[in-house]
């Protein structure tokens, strides 16, 4: 199973990353712009997704604080736009949610974005480990719900999420799987991509 993929892997690799023609002609929704193709996120600098699956999850909460906190500003500062993908809409959840990421969020309503993460095919956790009080699954969730407030209801508890970084033009140049439920890209790793798409012109 894939679980992180730079460009710096090899073809093999290089192989089963979608080329900017798939990504670009995903459609997401904006709540200000309303439907808008993906393509535009990267059409003039590069981008980071954030791509999360519900915007209540203690999870999801948790690893975008952490994202934002530990890299925005460096992100920033090296001309990315930072987006986060989210699965549903609810308002209230999103309001909420605005909260962990103060940056832009859009809704992949189709789940093509995931798909992407899952090589063509939406991608679930198993969830075996939840039932496992042991399990490191459990524990990363104990520790979120220790760190912020969030919810376990809804759909799409257990698509796995992850994270791109895509050049401008919309080539990726990194991208993480969650093998298991709560365990991030490392953020070296992203700042390191980041850094080779801010070198892209």
């Amino acid at each position: 199973t894939l679980v992180t993929a730079t460009r710096g892997m090899g073809q093999d690799v290089l192989a089963g990353l979608p080329g900017p023609e798939v990504l670009g002609a995903i459609r997401l929704w904006s709540e200000e712009e309303g439907i808008l193709a993906a393509s535009k996120l990267f059409s003039t600098q590069p981008a980071l997704l954030m791509v999360i699956r519900r915007p209540g999850c203690h999870l999801c909460r948790y690893q975008s604080r952490e994202l934002w906190q530990g890299c925005s500003a460096k992100l920033k500062q090296l001309g990315l736009r930072l987006v986060a993908v989210v699965s549903v809409w609810d308002e209230k959840e999103i309001t909420s949610f605005r909260r962990f990421w103060p940056g832009e969020i859009l809704l992949d309503k189709d789940l093509d974005i995931f798909k992407v993460l899952g090589g063509g095919k939406l991608s679930r956790a198993p969830i075996g480990k939840l039932f496992n009080p042991f399990s490191s699954v459990v524990r990363q969730i104990a520790k979120a719900m220790t760190s912020v407030d969030g919810n376990t209801v809804g759909v799409g508890a257990s698509y796995k999420g992850g994270v791109m970084v895509v050049q401008k033009g919309g080539q990726l140049e990194f991208m993480h799987v969650e093998k298991e439920l709560g365990f991030p890209a490392s953020h070296k790793d992203i700042l390191e991509a980041a850094q080779k798409v801010a070198c892209v012109v």
